[in-house]
């Protein structure tokens, strides 16, 4: 085989490659919603500070718990959902993340890193007709962006109208400050109050819309 066809070949490959990574980066981006997104894992999005409490809250254990689940923890085998749910293509009901009390926050670092400039967000959650509860449900947020987990000056990006309402649409938008023009490349999401459960909350999925670094 000459040179000239493994190049060809070699060309071809790269190419196929970058069309599947622009389908699972659209398609699976631009589920349910019809927009992409920035903040989906299978497109390179990750959660960051988690067990920083200024960035990514502890997950909530239920303390009445079974002897043998608890010691399965221990064990690193039991499954239970942390914060990477919120940013997973695919839930179902209960593959949500908990979170103690009210109020917490998740941060997730945006792809692709550096040029994304987030213009929404959505948060989603179970049809209150199947859920058995909504008051876990989050309600009033707030979200913020840092460039770096060493920003001292993060910016906030909501207007302050950023809630989730559990009687209207599964998946509810949020617009932010439409004079954001620069990228950001941490998103924070501050919960700050839920429907009432005072145990924990726990959200099912948040996305980032918005437009790339031309």
């Amino acid at each position: 085989m000459t040179n000239s066809c493994l190049f060809f070949l070699f060309i071809s490959f790269i190419s196929f490659c970058l069309y599947l990574f622009f389908l699972i980066f659209f398609f699976q981006g631009a589920d349910k919603t019809g927009r992409i997104d920035y903040a989906v894992h299978t497109s390179g999005a990750r959660v960051i500070g988690i067990g920083n409490p200024a960035f990514t809250s502890a997950t909530y254990l239920n303390p009445n718990t079974t002897v043998a689940r608890k010691a399965a923890r221990v064990l690193g085998l039991a499954v239970y959902h942390g914060p990477e749910e919120l940013i997973k293509a695919n839930s179902g009901i209960g593959s949500c993340w908990p979170f103690s009390g009210s109020q917490g926050r998740v941060s997730i670092q945006l792809a692709p890193f550096g040029q994304v400039i987030p213009k929404s967000i959505s948060i989603e959650h179970v049809p209150s007709s199947i859920a058995q509860s909504v008051l876990s449900a989050p309600r009033e947020a707030q979200i913020w962006g840092y460039q770096s987990q060493s920003d001292t000056e993060p910016m906030r990006l909501d207007k302050g109208d950023c809630s989730y309402e559990v009687r209207k649409s599964t998946i509810q938008f949020c617009n932010l400050k439409p004079e954001i023009e620069n990228p950001i490349n941490i998103l924070q999401m501050r919960i700050m109050s839920n429907h009432g459960k005072e145990e924990y909350t726990c959200v099912y999925r948040l996305r980032v819309h918005g437009r790339l670094v031309q």
